[in-house]
């Protein structure tokens, strides 16, 4: 059976005082039924995300997670559900109900060509000051995405030829912000020449088309093009890796708005000095689409993962991320976030977590500064 995390299955993570990781993607390898429920408590210093005058809160989360996994042959049918459920002690404006919903088919055709189409449904939030708006409660929004990949090739043949194509949809449900909705259409193309046992370079192409629902008084309409060479090795029982770097342009319908090109690169790189230790490096740079007076704005982050197993019962993770957001010429902002994490798991059908993270975001505008430290206790039951 193909690996879980090499059938390209496409699992977000909703966010709130701290991001999960999904139980499926760390725990499962096989077909079967798999469900697990998670009850935690979080409490943060700084709620509203505010330079001054912070507000603490506590909340409870509640997740559950179902996921089902069958194998036809050499095909792979997934289903999953995760939902998130939070209820803060004393502002009900900061509780939300996040959803998740995804659907994946891998058609293992032939020994050249593979096909994957997914289906995916989201419902979730922003976590206050992330998307540059202020309101009297949290924004809410929900999402619609259909994917379809082809493969032709092997990643072992000499060449390897990649194709992917994803409609999808944005719409915002709360604090009128109609004006942010948008269709997308992205696609991409990738070839890939094997240098090596283990090796390869590739070309890739990319296109976003972003299309507004309701444009208003103003059109972002616009075409994103990007254009990348990389290496993809996975080299030794201790290394493997993706680096890809190019350039991408943005151009929008409206002459109004500032187009804009620059660097884009992307990485992930995983070693493994131990069995039980894993490290996971990771930097991009890419466009985004805003809320602001500026047409958009570029992310770049860098961030290292570290998972530490001290034996079959006790782990650690710790994770650090730095980025900047530049605005075009408004503003810039340097983020960063802090984890560190322990879990113990009890029995084989029960684990406790604790967390601790704190975020910070240094804007040049400085009423946009904020710092927000949060604790969580997790309990988790599984069943498998």
């Amino acid at each position: 059976m193909k690996d879980f995390n090499k059938a390209g299955i496409a699992v977000v993570c909703m966010t709130m005082a701290f991001s999960s990781v999904s139980y499926a993607r760390q725990e499962v390898d096989k077909p079967g039924f798999y469900a697990s429920i998670a009850a935690a408590y979080a409490s943060e210093d700084n709620i509203f995300r505010q330079p001054s005058a912070e507000v603490s809160d506590s909340a409870f989360i509640i997740s559950p997670e179902l996921l089902f996994i069958k194998t036809f042959g050499k095909h792979q049918f997934l289903a999953e559900y995760e939902g998130k459920f939070a209820s803060y002690n004393k502002y009900s404006t900061e509780d939300f109900d996040d959803h998740a919903l995804n659907l994946d088919v891998l058609y293992d055709l032939s020994r050249k060509l593979n096909i994957e189409l997914q289906a995916n449904h989201r419902q979730g939030h922003e976590s206050r000051a992330t998307s540059g708006t202020t309101f009297t409660n949290v924004n809410t929004w929900k999402s619609n995405r259909v994917f379809a990949g082809f493969a032709y090739g092997r990643k072992t043949a000499k060449v390897l030829l990649e194709f992917d194509v994803a409609l999808s949809d944005m719409s915002y449900t709360n604090n009128n912000q109609s004006l942010r909705d948008y269709d997308k259409t992205a696609i991409s193309a990738r070839a890939f020449y094997n240098v090596g046992s283990k090796t390869a370079v590739f070309f890739e192409l990319k296109q976003n088309t972003y299309d507004y629902v309701n444009p208003g008084a103003r059109n972002l309409n616009s075409v994103e093009d990007f254009y990348h060479l990389g290496v993809r090795w996975d080299a030794t029982n201790k290394t493997a890796g993706m680096l890809k770097v190019g350039k991408f342009n943005k151009d929008f319908d409206s002459a109004v708005e500032t187009n804009g090109d620059d660097t884009s690169y992307e990485a992930n790189i995983l070693w493994k000095p131990k069995t039980y230790s894993h490290f996971t490096l990771g930097f991009s740079s890419t466009p985004h689409e805003t809320v602001s007076t500026d047409s958009f704005y570029t992310r770049s982050t860098l961030f290292i993962n570290w998972d530490h197993s001290f034996n079959s019962r006790f782990s650690l993770n710790a994770n650090l991320q730095e980025g900047e957001d530049d605005f075009t010429g408004t503003r810039k902002d340097d983020l960063s976030d802090a984890r560190i994490g322990v879990k113990y798991k009890f029995r084989r059908w029960m684990e406790f977590d604790l967390d601790y993270k704190t975020e910070k975001r240094d804007s040049t505008l400085n009423a946009l500064d904020y710092t927000n430290n949060a604790f969580m206790f997790t309990v988790k039951w599984l069943k498998n």
